[in-house]
């Protein structure tokens, strides 16, 4: 059964910080932002 995901807020993007390895966080329906070592947030489309 597939895992129900709540769609991140604004405020959630915001408050994602860089960690010791990349790492994403899911906003469903394939969609999910990946948040680099350096900072950077990309959002990627998984199909």
């Amino acid at each position: 059964m597939p895992r129900i995901v709540s769609p991140l807020t604004a405020t959630q993007i915001k408050n994602l910080k860089a960690k010791d390895k990349a790492y994403t966080k899911a906003d469903g329906n394939g969609l999910q932002i990946l948040i680099k070592v350096d900072g950077t947030k990309l959002w990627e489309f998984m199909t």
